[in-house]
């Protein structure tokens, strides 16, 4: 929220927010009900033949976390296991064997026989452990959703490294019915200023306690 709100003090307009779900977002044909995307959005192939992305804001690594003591030390211990994600995310692509990232970008396959079980947002996956539910043995999101989950006390614990790496981008779709090229190129301007001025750097240490500014080597 506070990337778009500063985008759109850069802009000079009043940042006005829009919930809409997930999947509605990386869909596409937004009608023209909300104009950009900030929303930590991967950028994939797939989703670049229906919405134009801006230059990434952040870099984060996805990882999987499991319950504690039960019984998961390795990725391949969670063969024939369940797995939750949010759904129409790169988490769920991952569990799925349909991760749409570039080669160099994935640093782990999934699990051979492994269940996807998808709930509205990985942060749910999280909350729906933590009161109990037992229908799924971890979840895949970033690292630093489990780290925060860790911190508050959730029964969880990473497991092993990262499976892969993401840019994640601001995304307008091509269907818009106002030109998005000049729109675009604009916010890649002012995306290009944050990097450079530490606003980028600065929110994410708020936020986060690290840097997640800087593309990963």
């Amino acid at each position: 929220m506070d990337v778009a709100a500063e985008i759109g003090k850069r802009l000079g307009v009043e940042t006005c927010f829009a919930t809409p779900s997930w999947d509605m977002i990386t869909a596409g044909s937004w009608a023209d009900k909300w104009d950009l995307s900030i929303g930590s959005m991967t950028i994939t192939n797939t989703r670049a033949k229906v919405l134009t992305f801006t230059e990434p804001y952040y870099y984060y690594f996805a990882v999987v976390a499991v319950k504690k003591d039960s019984g998961i030390n390795t990725l391949a211990d969670l063969s024939g296991k369940a797995l939750c994600a949010g759904a129409s995310t790169t988490y769920e692509d991952w569990i799925n064997g349909k991760l749409d990232l570039p080669a160099a970008d994935i640093f782990a396959q999934p699990p051979a026989n492994v269940t996807d079980v998808p709930l509205d947002t990985d942060q749910e996956c999280a909350q729906s452990i933590n009161s109990g539910r037992t229908d799924f043995i971890g979840y895949v999101t970033a690292n630093t959703v489990v780290a925060a989950n860790i911190a508050a006390g959730f029964p969880v614990v990473q497991l092993d490294g990262p499976v892969y790496r993401e840019s994640l981008a601001g995304a307008v779709d091509k269907s818009s019915s106002l030109p998005i090229d000049s729109f675009v190129a604009q916010l890649n301007t002012i995306i290009t200023s944050m990097h450079s001025d530490g606003t980028l750097s600065s929110l994410s240490v708020k936020w986060f306690q690290v840097d997640m500014t800087q593309a990963p080597k």
